[in-house]
């Protein structure tokens, strides 16, 4: 009885830990706008985070001898490189913290967890998002708190709309993989919250996120088209070649986004990307470090931000900003490293599911700037431990 309750106790405090290592990175960030106290705690907790997810990894590696995956040391040489490229171009570091060192930590913590115990970490981000998803949604929502959270002002309990994309594709992905693996309804529940939250937020790439799954499950299903995706590379190549395409067109196109009287610049984002590319001119190379550079457009006249954003709503376009072409260089070795951990796991109806939903990032990544935010690094985390999520359960993948 005492052996029971030690070892309830016992996986009670790992739990614990672990919700204190992972919640700050998915901490709702809509206060921020409003109250710097929020912010201020925001900051702290993931500082905590932080501290706590590298003691216990540099402590656990000194015990017993930890192999260290290709893709974690890729996403750290991708961040030092921005570091040294900001320090250098800017002479310092402001605005760039978060972006720097918070993404290389979250892809350590959720990799290194998911290797360490893929059912608490899948249950531990679940119930994370869960709550996170529920009260966006059902409680702090745009007709419960309009004076905070608006749609149209793009602000909403979570944070900025365009994040609810993102986050909603990896609640589907736990949710996939809790109702494939274990046989948890609350997976489905989880999944459903994911696709009310993303139509809730009444984004061009939450419906487009949503039209790819729809379309890519009922492919998957019914045909044998579905096969393509048991090859994620082919996606990798085919939307990058896609925007190359699109950056070609803004070129040459020089700001006439006009056809027929119809607006053909991608909700203006063509026009961001003609001012971003100027910006490079001689900064192809290095680019200008993080946060070292603001677009502006013709609208910044009179909407709130005056001085621009650094946001490309392109993601070849802001790697360019932030590290230059050998960023560029950097995050495609570092997508491919993923890729092909992930891409060890035999071809069948999981890894099709799971390059789908790949597919859907990679999209978004022609007209968002996905690493912006370092939710897609928890993504490509979880992606890329496929083989040992579905090998602890299910040691033969289920048909398809």
């Amino acid at each position: 009885m005492r052996s029971t309750a030690r070892a309830s106790i016992k996986i009670y405090k790992k739990n614990l830990l672990l919700y204190i290592m992972i919640f700050p990175f998915f901490m709702p960030r809509g206060f921020e706008e409003y109250f710097s106290i929020y912010h201020t705690i925001y900051v702290g907790l993931l500082g905590i985070a932080s501290f706590l997810n590298f003691f216990f990894f540099i402590y656990e590696a000194s015990k017993v001898k930890i192999q260290v995956k290709k893709s974690i040391i890729m996403v750290f040489l991708y961040h030092i490189y921005m570091l040294c490229v900001t320090l250098y171009v800017q002479a310092g570091i402001s605005e760039g913290l978060q972006k720097i060192f918070l993404p290389p930590v979250l892809f350590l913590v959720c990799a290194y967890r998911i290797k360490k115990n893929p059912h608490q970490f899948l249950n531990v981000i679940s119930n994370i998002l869960t709550i996170d998803l529920v009260l966006n949604v059902f409680i702090f929502n745009q007709w419960i708190f309009p004076q905070y959270f608006t749609v149209n002002q793009h602000v909403v309990f979570m944070g900025h709309v365009q994040i609810i994309a993102q986050i909603g594709i990896i609640s589907i992905l736990v949710g996939y993989f809790l109702k494939t693996n274990y046989n948890e309804n609350k997976g489905m529940f989880l999944i459903g919250l994911a696709v009310i939250n993303m139509i809730y937020s009444d984004t061009m790439v939450s419906y487009i996120s949503l039209i790819i799954l729809l379309v890519g499950i009922l492919v998957i299903k019914k045909v044998n088209l579905g096969k393509v995706f048991n090859y994620p590379y082919l996606f990798f190549w085919l939307i990058l070649l896609i925007n190359a395409l699109l950056i070609c067109i803004t070129l040459k196109l020089r700001g006439h986004y006009f056809w027929n009287g119809l607006d053909i610049s991608m909700n203006g984002r063509m026009f961001i990307w003609r001012a971003a590319i100027q910006k490079l001119d001689k900064y192809w190379f290095l680019g200008y470090g993080a946060y070292g550079v603001l677009l502006k457009v013709f609208w910044n006249a009179w909407a709130g931000n005056v001085n621009g954003s650094n946001y490309a709503h392109n993601e070849i376009i802001q790697l360019l900003l932030d590290g230059g072409v050998v960023l560029l260089i950097l995050y495609a070795l570092f997508l491919l490293s993923c890729i092909k951990e992930m891409n060890r796991y035999p071809k069948c109806k999981e890894k099709k599911v799971t390059t789908m939903l790949l597919s859907i990032f990679m999209v978004i990544s022609l007209v968002e700037s996905i690493t912006e935010y370092y939710y897609f690094f928890a993504f490509l985390a979880i992606i890329s431990c496929l083989p040992i999520i579905m090998d602890r359960q299910m040691p033969k993948c289920s048909a398809g």
